[in-house]
């Protein structure tokens, strides 16, 4: 299944019949005698009913993204707050993610964004309750190159970035 955004392709996934509801994101799905047989995803309205993935690579995923990977959990270095539109524009600010803290010498840090930037896209997909300024929601891995776009003291800026890898505890 092709997502919309430039979001990662999904296969092994299966569709049920019943009103999607962004919310769900992440909920299980449950068969008829009660067993979690995959994990609810935003398929952004590619597919009818909800999607989910099947619980076997939905296991696989949690586990890659927690850190039990060789390569570690993708990370920016940086700790941001979403601004949503409306308390972006009662702060005079762009929606996106503001920088609340930059790790020192981490990927963030050394493309330059810094605490008060507001991030509003990356790679071209806009930063908002979809796609939230975190590495692994915008389907990014370690060691990958994206564009940031930012926005800093009424400028509108681009940055390179090289997406960094956290190391898991006892590797």
């Amino acid at each position: 299944l092709q997502l919309t955004d430039g979001e990662p392709q999904l296969s092994d996934v299966l569709t049920v019949d019943a009103t999607p509801d962004p919310r769900e994101d992440g909920a299980p799905l449950l068969s008829g005698g009660g067993d979690v047989i995959g994990v609810v995803v935003d398929a952004g309205g590619v597919a009818p009913g909800v999607v989910a993935i099947a619980g076997s690579d939905a296991g696989a995923l949690l586990q890659n993204v927690s850190g039990n990977g060789a390569a570690g959990q993708a990370t920016f270095g940086a700790n941001s707050q979403l601004l949503d539109p409306a308390t972006a524009v009662a702060a005079g600010l762009p929606a996106g993610a503001l920088i609340r803290s930059v790790a020192a010498g981490g990927p963030a840090a050394t493309a330059g964004l810094q605490p008060g930037d507001v991030v509003t896209a990356v790679d071209g997909t806009a930063i908002d309750a979809s796609h939230p300024f975190e590495p692994v929601a915008l389907g990014l891995t370690p060691d990958q190159q994206v564009t940031v776009t930012f926005w800093r003291a009424g400028a509108t800026q681009a940055v390179t970035l090289v997406v960094g890898s956290t190391v898991p505890a006892g590797q």
